[in-house]
């Protein structure tokens, strides 16, 4: 069944939430049930979580974080890098 990851990479299923990689965010994943589990699929990059008991539950792995805090403070940096304007001191000094 084909499903999408959601901005907060999340996937829904059957009541429950499951966190994906966040690089593969708003992206179209294939998702299948296999012994207890659930197997989210993108291109390659294959996640298993063990499906818990009950609704409303949500299931995350660290890794799937990783490399986060790096990629947001690189898009930051792009973004709010202020840019300067560069003068040769020679025109300040012929004024005075």
């Amino acid at each position: 069944m084909t499903r999408k990851v959601s901005r907060e990479c999340y996937v829904w299923y059957k009541g429950n939430r499951y966190f994906f990689p966040w690089k593969y965010a708003e992206r179209e994943c294939t998702v299948k049930e296999d012994n207890g589990k659930i197997l989210i699929t993108v291109d390659s990059e294959i996640v298993d979580h063990d499906i818990p008991p009950g609704s409303s539950r949500i299931s995350r792995k660290k890794d799937h974080f990783e490399g986060l805090l790096k990629a947001i403070r690189s898009e930051n940096m792009e973004q709010y890098q202020q840019i300067v304007e560069k003068r040769d001191l020679k025109k300040y000094e012929e004024v005075a």
